[in-house]
């Protein structure tokens, strides 16, 4: 990355005139009656800098002079800063003006009258300080209707005698180190000491070597302050004349070839082979050639014909695109084939371009009328306007062209003072109108840094380029854009897709500024940018859309042109690693494509279209096309967001799994907390809503909330940072990636496991929230989620509300077979906190309907039936919970007319806290309407759940996976599943064949895992993985210590029991009796995966003791409360 400023000295070249002065400035007002036209942030030899304007003090150009007309109590003010690329700061200095006193009106506040005019190193709009001034005299209206006077206002503040009527003002001020003499007004020869000033009127000295206030200041700049305390007046200011009476007057050099913005003459030949070679490069020649060849036929003819149709400033969009994007073309042709009737055809718009821009005011330039958007202009207008000059240059610079002027109907030369002016307005465009500390300074830049490197001086060239390399007041600065990209991933921290596209401009400006100022070594100092836009590619689930975070759309389309640049900056600059990356991705995504077939077109926005013929590389057919290489863990850190997918080699869109979880604070952010997405089965089963229209109800109360994530919210009142953070900041505060397997872009351990750990201490809510998610493939059609939330509030646990959007025309949940009974709920989700936002923003769900609280394992299936496919849900049973149903908004960007349907919503409440009891649900992603996953249950430890067991069916074969997820890398023994473990998570998978057992152990982040008596040791990162076959069946083994084998969990509770059992009971009694001995239960029911239920909620609080009628009867003490 770029840390420090890069200065660069520019050499000035001098001559010395016979009379040694040089005049800094000088205007009579003759020339127009407009006051902008008298004022420039980039001053000329004729200009102001500002001139003020207001209701109280009116500016105007009356009878050929500056005039004031003060009618209120309000200031007013003219002043000129130096334009150090015109004139050295002076050291002998005499301004020279005339003035009067054209009207007077005696209501004024108090008795001063002096208006202050100050001369020193430069000046700006706010009021000055005497600290910042070299020199300064005071200019008084005088009581005598139209005179006025002079006064010292140092040293003692001397006043004048009385001058009436127009008078000529001489000031003479000496900052050279020694005494100096000069033809004094009356022609007389006069001495001046150093740092004194003296001032005449007409032939009359009227102060005489007058200390100057601050000695160490210079000069250069003036500025006359008209104070609203001062007489309300007329007064005319005139015949200025500014000059240094002992420097030397620098000379302008100009050292640029055209074309060099996109390509220079060196570039051409290699261009030409292409279109001769490749039937890709000839394509696109033909196609601008038949683009532009009747409308250079028909302007030689007709040169009106064109020009009559541009619009006005401001005009039309479309119309000023399109006819910008026709002078380019043409501009293109003219430097491929040297042809000048496309040459004319593009000098005759630009000509007319350039009269109607450099009379823009830059504060207030908008290029086109209606739905005027800053950042349209300076995308779409400006950087069109400098190619097109760029390219002919070298025509427009013979002296036999002319252009056609439309408003005279003449032939005339081109105007270069005028083009000039027109790049210096849209640069400052650019530079004070422009957004800051976003992408937006990335946007505006070519807008500007295009023009400008079309300014023929070379010192107000490489001035402008500083301010853009550097900052100004409202674009950041190239440097600054350069840092802002983030350490971890190298990428641009914004929402995902502004982000990418934000990336692929800078790299196209990093590619435009290492042509013209090598010395930068932009690209070679900032290779990790190059390396940061590949990792989009890992963005994409298969069927081709993107993760989503933040306000983005989910369909990335042409965006070859990113690569395409990368490609042209490693074979211009020999970087044959990039140069390969690029070559290979293009290649695969051309082959996708069905070749590569490039269309020449006007964009709108950024403007790509020509770089692929002017940067066009040959991809051989050698390349091969692999593409992108895709990691299993991807990381965007500045976004909390963790990213992990489990490919198959066939079929990929329909078993393909991949998800992500994440929020941060960035731009274009939401709040979300610890959000999530899921894909499988061809579709994003589990999505956010995605953006709306910005500042629309559903986009500013539901899609930017909690409510709009698949998330956890706490007590109904989850919400965003406080509102006085700012639009896009402490939103929520940062999601830590506490452990993953694989680790960002390593290579995964096992082809069937991976799991993240996100953490949030959600300093806005006052809670915390963890997240582990793990991808648990069962073979190479079917896999599933696990999604273990926690989540503790540090205030009051009054309950956990966990959100689920997902996919389907239908969602139906059941316990065991049996439908979950739900009855309508319509208050349920109808609150909100009150602010304007109406968070957590759940209003916007409908038709919910909720179940009574029930501690049974419960299902969910989600059905989309448009091509049969499915989302399985399951919840384990043994922690009470309540179930909502409901219908959120259609989600944006999804499938197969699903953006077009309300959302389906799985819901579940938790009363009390979800630490310890988190909510654990399995997801599992199918194209068939039953699930591989049989059965759930909660690994239970001390009275809290570390795991989750599933059991699975496929191919006639049961995978039973034991999946650890502690909060944190402690130890857990869990005896009756012959399971010790240490870490954070882990998974021990048994596969029952007919004769023996294929085992599973794999450590994501841990110390030790044993099962039964094999045990693995993580590695120096905490991983490992071991796969071996137990010759024997673990439903045949007899395992001792029974008791310690049969388990009960909760205990005590409210009467509803989980019990765990060994994996080969089937079915079992139970018999419960009283602390009196009575029996008051007694049962046989089915054992599930290891699970019975045991319900006395009807009993009497108290002690029980129940008998498990095993092989040997187990008795259980448990405690209702």
């Amino acid at each position: 990355m770029i840390k420090k400023v890069l200065l660069f000295s520019v050499i000035f070249f001098f001559t010395i005139s016979s009379s040694a002065q040089v005049e800094i400035f000088k205007q009579d007002f003759n020339e127009s009656t407009v006051r902008a036209d008298y004022t420039s942030d980039n001053p000329s030899s004729s200009q102001f800098t500002k001139i003020s304007n207001s209701s109280s003090v009116l500016s105007s150009i009356t009878n050929g002079a500056l005039r004031f007309t003060k009618t209120g109590s309000s200031s007013a003010y003219f002043y000129r800063n130096i334009n150090t690329d015109l004139t050295q700061e002076p050291t002998l200095m005499k301004m020279k003006f005339d003035f009067a006193v054209a009207g007077q009106n005696e209501d004024h506040p108090d008795d001063r009258r002096a208006m202050s005019f100050y001369f020193g190193p430069s000046f700006a709009r706010v009021g000055t300080s005497i600290a910042d001034v070299h020199s300064r005299f005071g200019l008084g209206i005088s009581e005598t209707t139209g005179s006025f006077f002079l006064q010292v206002l140092d040293n003692g503040s001397a006043k004048s005698v009385d001058f009436s009527g127009k008078q000529t003002i001489t000031f003479m001020v000496n900052n050279s180190g020694s005494t100096q003499t000069y033809l004094a007004p009356d022609n007389s020869t006069e001495s001046i000491a150093d740092d004194t000033w003296e001032i005449w009127v007409g032939t009359t000295k009227v102060f005489n070597d007058i200390a100057s206030r601050n000695k160490d200041l210079s000069l250069g700049s003036f500025k006359l302050q008209y104070n609203s305390f001062l007489p309300k007046g007329i007064l005319d200011f005139d015949n200025f004349e500014f000059i240094d009476l002992l420097n030397q007057e620098i000379v302008k050099t100009q050292s640029l070839e055209h074309p060099h913005i996109l390509v220079s003459n060196a570039d051409k030949q290699k261009i030409l082979d292409n279109i001769a070679y490749y039937d890709w490069a000839s394509s696109m020649f033909n196609q601008l050639m038949e683009r532009q060849s009747l409308y250079e036929e028909i302007h030689v003819s007709d040169p009106k014909f064109i020009l009559k149709s541009i619009p006005g400033i401001p005009g039309d969009r479309s119309t000023h695109r399109t006819i910008l994007n026709r002078a380019v073309e043409c501009g293109i042709i003219y430097y491929l084939t040297g042809n000048e009737g496309y040459a004319q055809l593009s000098a005759d718009i630009l000509h007319h371009y350039v009269k109607m821009i450099s009379v823009q005011d830059p504060l207030n330039f908008k290029f086109y009328s209606s739905s005027f958007n800053h950042l349209i202009q300076t995308r779409e207008h400006f950087p069109r306007v400098g190619i097109a000059y760029d390219f002919i240059h070298s025509f427009i610079s013979k002296e036999t062209t002319t252009v056609f002027d439309y408003e005279t109907e003449t032939r005339i030369p081109f105007n270069f003072d005028t083009s000039q002016k027109a790049f210096e307005v849209m640069a400052e465009n650019v530079l004070k109108v422009g957004g800051t500390n976003s992408n937006h300074p990335v946007l505006e830049l070519t807008g500007a840094l295009y023009n400008v490197m079309c300014m023929e001086d070379d010192a107000t060239r490489e001035r402008y380029f500083q301010r853009l390399w550097n900052g100004d007041s409202n674009q950041n600065g190239i440097t600054w854009m350069l840092n802002h990209f983030t350490k971890e991933e190298s990428m641009w921290p914004e929402a995902v897709g502004y982000s990418k596209f934000t990336h692929a401009i800078v790299l196209k400006v990093m590619n435009v500024l290492d042509r013209y100022k090598p010395e930068l070594k932009i690209i070679e100092n900032n290779l990790n940018l190059l390396d940061g836009i590949f990792i989009f590619d890992n963005f994409y689930y298969p069927n081709g859309s993107t993760i989503a975070y933040g306000d983005i759309g989910r369909t990335f389309t042409g965006d070859n042109h990113v690569y395409r640049n990368v490609l042209a900056m490693g074979d211009r600059l020999g970087l044959a690693a990039y140069k390969e990356k690029a070559a290979i991705t293009l290649k695969k995504r051309y082959n996708d494509e069905g070749g590569y077939k490039p269309v020449i077109e006007t964009q709108s926005l950024e403007w790509n279209n020509p770089l692929q013929l002017l940067w066009g590389v040959n991809i051989d057919d050698a390349v091969v096309s692999t593409g992108t290489p895709l990691y299993n863990t991807v990381t965007a850190k500045y976004a909390g967001m963790v990213m992990q997918r489990n490919f198959v080699e066939e079929n990929n869109v329909d078993n393909g799994l991949m998800y992500y979880t994440g929020g941060g604070s960035y731009v274009h952010a939401h709040a979300t907390g610890l959000d999530m997405e899921l894909y499988g089965a061809g579709y994003i089963m589990g999505p956010d809503y995605g953006n709306d229209d910005y500042g629309s109800d559903i986009h500013e109360t539901y899609a930017v909330s909690h409510a709009a994530h698949n998330t956890v919210i706490v007590n109904g009142a989850t919400k965003r940072g406080v509102s006085s953070s700012g639009t896009w900041l402490n939103i929520v505060d940062p999601i830590v990636l506490e452990a993953s397997e694989p680790e960002a872009y390593a290579n995964p351990i096992s082809d069937n496991f991976g799991f993240s750990t996100q953490f949030l201490e959600d300093r806005n809510n006052n809670l915390d929230q963890q997240r582990t998610n793990s991808i648990v493939r069962t073979s190479a059609t079917t896999g599933y989620y696990v999604d273990v939330f926690r989540s503790i509030s540090k205030d009051v646990n009054n309950y956990h509300d966990y959100l689920f959007h997902g996919l389907g025309d239908v969602m139906q949940m059941k316990t065991g077979e049996i439908a979950l009974n739900l009855t309508a709920t319509p208050e349920r989700y109808n609150n909100d906190l009150g602010d304007s936002r109406k968070q957590p923003g759940w209003r916007w769900y409908t038709d919910a309907k909720t179940s009574q609280l029930t501690a049974d394992a419960i299902s969910a299936r989600f059905d989309l039936q448009f091509d049969n496919k499915y989302l399985h849900v399951n919840v384990p049973g043994g922690i009470e919970k309540e179930y909502s149903s409901a219908l959120a908004p259609a989600t944006k960007y999804v499938r197969n007319g699903y953006s077009n349907k309300k959302t389906q919503m799985f819901m579940m409440r938790k009363y009390g806290e979800a630490w310890n009891k988190p909510f654990v649900t399995i997801y599992e992603p199918s194209s068939s309407a039953i699930s591989s996953v049989k059965s759930t249950s909660n690994i239970i430890n001390n009275n809290k759940v570390v795991g989750v067991k599933v059991i699975s069916e496929v191919n006639g074969q049961k995978i039973t996976d034991f999946i650890l997820t502690n909060d944190s890398e402690e130890a857990i023994q869990l005896s009756d599943l012959n399971i010790a473990f240490t870490g954070r998570f882990g998974i021990v998978r048994t596969i029952e064949k007919a004769t023996n057992t294929d085992v599973s152990l794999y450590i994501g982040k841990g110390s030790q895992l044993t099962f039964l008596d094999e045990t693995i040791t993580g590695d120096a990162s905490g991983k490992a993985f071991l796969e071996y076959t137990l010759d024997y069946t673990l439903s045949t083994l007899d395992f001792n210590n029974l008791e310690k084998r049969v388990t009960v969990f909760p205990n005590p509770s409210e009467g509803l029991f989980e019990i765990n059992l060994p994996l080969n009971v089937k079915n079992i009694k139970l018999q419960v009796y009283n602390i009196q001995g009575q029996l008051v239960v007694s049962k046989k029911q089915p054992v599930n995966g290891g699970n019975a239920k045991l319900d006395i909620r009807n009993q009497a609080k108290g002690i029980y003791f129940v008998k498990v009628n095993l092989e040997t009867p187990v008795f259980i003490k448990v405690i209702k409360k």
